[in-house]
């Protein structure tokens, strides 16, 4: 298969709101602070936005992509669920 098209990406949201958890711990040596700190986000909103179906280009059957094309909606234009997470680990020296 071979994609000569780009994908529209005028349905990704510009703007996502998620929870942070997380915490640090350090310990003292001497004079010096080494820490470690771990967080998680959760997102909370859908990353993309649903697209009119009727703007959505069929696939031609050779499998090339049409010159633009909606970021991973389906057919009714419906967006998946996509949200952001992340894992983040710290290491660190206070001085």
């Amino acid at each position: 298969m071979t994609s000569k098209g780009s994908p529209d990406i005028n349905n990704i949201k510009g703007t996502d709101f998620g929870l942070v958890f997380g915490g640090d711990l350090g310990f003292n040596m001497g004079q010096t602070t080494f820490f470690v700190d771990l967080r998680y986000t959760l997102g909370l909103t859908q990353t993309m936005k649903d697209v009119d179906p009727d703007g959505i280009p069929l696939l031609p059957t050779d499998g090339d992509l049409p010159d633009e094309y909606p970021m991973a909606n389906d057919e009714s234009g419906r967006a998946p669920d996509l949200k952001n997470s992340v894992i983040s680990f710290f290491m660190g020296i206070l001085f």
